[in-house]
């Protein structure tokens, strides 16, 4: 099925006969990063075992690759939960990428799995607090769970150097839908005026969790 790779592993067993260097392994894997993630694990397959041995940081992502792959179809094909197993088996393999472990959370989410879906990203986010975008990923995941204080808790944690515009909207975003949701249940407790006044008055920042945006756009988003 891989025929026309033929000479290239050829040419991969000069390489890594003559120069078995970071140049020579480099160039390698680029080439392998290239090709879809079933062809380029099939592939590697070919290789004689001492340059599979330079290689386990690129065939490990390979697997990754392909197990989203899969993770993907499966959703197109709505088997959610044969997603989620494929998504965790790819979390096992790579759990520093923060967008994997939110993709994984966020199904479980969906799913109703929301203990699980917490855990599941705080297993990424254990290694990776002090990231900006495992904080920012980690706060896009508690909006979704409708966990507003901890969405701007984790945005405070985030340097405020390294705030991004999409940081500074998230933060207005949850403010925002916290206090829609405060009035609709003064509301639904027949406290209208008190309703109107959450909306026209959003409660004091009394957590600093403004103190980001506010150092980086000059202005606080907890307070419109």
């Amino acid at each position: 099925m891989l025929n026309h790779h033929r000479p290239f592993v050829d040419l991969a067993d000069g390489i890594f006969d003559q120069c078995a260097n970071f140049p020579c392994r480099f160039a390698v894997g680029r080439y392998l990063a290239t090709q879809p993630a079933e062809q380029a694990l099939t592939l590697l397959e070919t290789f004689p075992a001492n340059q599979k041995k330079y290689l386990a940081t690129v065939r490990r992502a390979l697997q990754v690759a392909r197990l989203q792959d899969q993770a993907t179809q499966a959703e197109q094909a709505r088997h959610t939960g044969q997603a989620i197993d494929l998504l965790t088996q790819a979390q096992a393999l790579d759990s520093a990428d923060p967008w994997l472990s939110f993709r994984l959370a966020s199904l479980l989410l969906q799913t109703g799995q929301r203990d699980q879906a917490l855990a599941a990203y705080d297993r990424h986010l254990a290694q990776h607090a002090d990231e900006p975008a495992s904080r920012y990923a980690q706060a896009l995941l508690l909006e979704s769970a409708d966990a507003w204080n901890q969405a701007l808790a984790a945005l405070s944690a985030i340097d405020p150097a390294a705030w991004t515009d999409d940081m500074v909207a998230l933060a207005d975003r949850v403010r925002t839908r916290e206090r829609i949701a405060q009035a609709a249940e003064l509301f639904d407790q027949g406290q209208p005026l008190a309703a109107i006044a959450a909306l026209e008055h959003p409660p004091e920042n009394t957590h600093g969790r403004c103190q980001p945006a506010c150092a980086r756009t000059g202005h606080d988003p907890t307070q419109q």
